[in-house]
């Protein structure tokens, strides 16, 4: 950053110094500038406190000028110092120009409110009211017209050219990083292949352990009711048992009555017959109790034999699901038989069985052919 005004703040004072205007003076620019009303006011004793009052800020603040107003102090500090001091002697316009062209640049860059007694003055020089004078007629209007933009395009020219240089930087790495991404892509697709035809290999072997899992449940229901079937089986098999037993012995005990009263031959029929009712009675009963637990044993062994036959068809018929539903597409009744088999209710045939009642008649009518 250039010193410029710094540098040279004792020339500065020295014009300060030597053209101070009167408090009258003063006070009636001052007054018009705040009414924003030039009218009255004659244009040079304006102009010459303008030019006192840019030199008094820049006195002021030196290294603010030196920060808001580097450019024109690069293009024409030389001459200002040159105009102030006398070694230039161009007349009060020309100083007015080179002032002017300095407090605008600062009015243009510093980026906060100045002073409205600065803005007000400034306006004035930018309105119709201002008369340019002929001599810096050029000059002026190149202040106000084209000065503006060649002060923009130096402030903004090496920052747009840092900006251009970090974009082609920017882009250079932009390029090397969607290469690596093509790159990336290309092998990307082939892993996401494989593992898509594994994610599918995986999915059709958990299908198969599901539809596996759903027939070993419906396994383990058969195989619990089996338990308790051949539980029944058991006791139906041990009460068929005991009344075989009893059935027999009762014919033997019968027997061995008749050689028994053989030995007394004062016993009439009769009261043969009547030691023999009693014995007939339980034959029969036990004949028909044995009956009915001949039945049971046998209606529980059919149904073990059709549990078996459904844990048996459950065992391989692992795809029945997709199976049936590919089939069903093209024939319903397919698996009809199977379907009818696993999920019918078990058959017991006791539609032969003796009941209690056909007991009692059997009794009753074998009571009253002995009446008779």
């Amino acid at each position: 950053m250039t010193i410029f005004f710094t540098s040279n703040i004792n020339k500065f004072k020295e014009y300060l110094d030597k053209n101070k205007p009167n408090d009258e003076h003063w006070n009636d620019v001052s007054h018009a500038a705040s009414s924003l009303h030039f009218e009255n006011t004659e244009q040079s004793k304006i102009n010459k406190f303008f030019i006192y009052l840019v030199i008094k800020f820049i006195y002021d603040h030196p290294e603010e000028w030196d920060k808001y107003a580097a450019k024109n102090a690069e293009w024409i500090g030389k001459q200002l110092l040159d105009t102030l001091d006398g070694s230039i002697d161009k007349g009060e316009n020309y100083i007015l120009y080179l002032v002017f062209r300095f407090m605008y640049e600062y009015y243009l860059t510093c980026g906060y409110e100045i002073d409205n007694l600065y803005i007000a003055l400034i306006n004035y020089y930018l309105s119709d009211q201002f008369e340019i004078p002929n001599s810096i007629e050029r000059e002026f209007n190149y202040a106000i017209k084209a000065m503006p933009l060649s002060i923009l395009r130096g402030i903004f020219s090496p920052a747009l050219n840092k900006k251009l240089s970090t974009v082609d930087e920017l882009a250079n790495k932009t390029n090397t990083s969607l290469k690596k991404i093509e790159d990336f892509d290309s092998t990307w697709d082939e892993k996401l292949l494989a593992r898509e035809i594994k994610i599918n290999t995986l999915d059709e072997k958990l299908k198969k352990y599901e539809q596996g899992f759903n027939f070993v449940g419906l396994f383990d229901g058969f195989s619990n009711l089996k338990k308790s079937k051949v539980t029944e089986l058991e006791d139906a098999s041990q009460n068929a048992k005991n009344w075989k037993t009893i059935t027999i012995f009762i014919p033997i005990l019968s027997f061995l009555t008749l050689i028994f009263v053989s030995y007394f031959p004062t016993q009439s029929k009769i009261e043969i017959i009547h030691l023999m009712i009693p014995l007939t009675t339980l034959l029969v009963l036990s004949l028909y109790f044995y009956r009915i637990a001949f039945s049971l044993q046998k209606s529980i062994k059919s149904q073990l034999l059709q549990i078996d036959l459904r844990m048996t068809l459950c065992q391989f018929i692992q795809s029945y699901a997709d199976y049936s539903a590919d089939l069903k597409s093209k024939n319903d009744h397919t698996l009809q038989k199977f379907e009818e088999i696993i999920f019918s209710g078990l058959v017991s045939e006791d539609a032969n069985l003796p009941t209690t009642l056909d007991g009692v008649e059997q009794i009753g009518k074998l009571i009253q052919s002995i009446k008779k």
